[in-house]
């Protein structure tokens, strides 16, 4: 383990107790990928970041806990190509442990239709993408104001394929 980092992983494993009630596998991948960007911001040199991925699947496969296992799946499912076969052997071994609802469905994503809509000169433009995941239904996903994506399910009276303006 690169020394130092303990309570760091640690951290990973509290926050990844919220993963299984995230509402679908867009979500998941979403703050999958928030964390992942985390870690690459806190090790930006290739080696360092390679190591403390693989410490970081250790550590999600010793706490046993469900938030580990979704958090695993994920990393199978969209994380980095060099840890997606220990982070998907890590989970296999965590049978005996509960799945989040979503898992089955995550990396298997089918963008949909995209619209622009343009606000007007001082609101600037959004950009809005139709995302399906199978037996998942539909979800929308758009910038917030911060700029970071958010993933919402599109409203019930909203079908795909139609606009919404």
């Amino acid at each position: 383990m690169l020394p130092g980092l303990g309570e760091v992983y640690a951290a990973y494993v509290r926050e990844a107790g919220a993963l299984p009630a995230q509402p679908g596998p867009l979500q998941a991948e979403m703050w999958t990928s928030a964390q992942l960007g985390a870690l690459e911001a806190a090790a930006p040199h290739t080696a360092a970041r390679r190591a403390a991925l693989g410490d970081l699947i250790g550590c999600l496969h010793a706490a046993a806990t469900p938030g580990a296992r979704a958090f695993l799946r994920a990393l199978a499912a969209i994380g980095p190509a060099e840890g997606r076969a220990a982070a998907a052997r890590a989970a296999g071994r965590l049978d005996g442990v509960p799945a989040a609802p979503w898992e089955e469905s995550l990396g298997r994503v089918v963008p949909g239709q995209a619209w622009l809509i343009q606000e007007g000169p001082l609101d600037g433009d959004r950009l809005v993408c139709e995302f399906r995941y199978e037996g998942a239904g539909t979800a929308a996903c758009t910038p917030s104001p911060s700029g970071s994506p958010t993933a919402t399910p599109p409203p019930r009276s909203w079908s795909p394929g139609t606009s919404r303006r």
